[in-house]
């Protein structure tokens, strides 16, 4: 078997998914560059931060100490993210609303 299908089939994290979708989501909403797109990804970021936070607390005792720092290191990166999508874009979000 190629080494790409053995890519394909392994087995992914579910820090990585939710990384992968959210990453997916922005470049969505850089491509399509409007205001409901903005938003969606806008909502996606806090809703997958706190997603993962839950995860967390449940599966706390059987995570590595390296699974739980990424996660938390994960999260402060993502919220740190939409921080600065909030406030670089802060004053156009309002222009759609006037």
């Amino acid at each position: 078997m190629s080494k790409f299908w053995q890519l394909l089939h392994r087995e992914i994290s579910v820090l990585s998914a939710v990384a992968i979708s959210l990453a997916a989501m922005l470049v969505f909403c850089l491509v399509k560059g409007d205001a409901l797109h903005f938003f969606i990804s806008l909502e996606a970021i806090p809703a997958a931060s706190g997603a993962m936070l839950v995860y967390l607390f449940i599966k706390r005792n059987s995570l590595s100490s390296t699974e739980r720092w990424s996660i938390l290191i994960s999260v402060a990166v993502w919220l740190g993210l939409f921080y600065y999508l909030l406030h670089i874009n802060g004053l156009a979000i309002w222009s759609y609303f006037g």
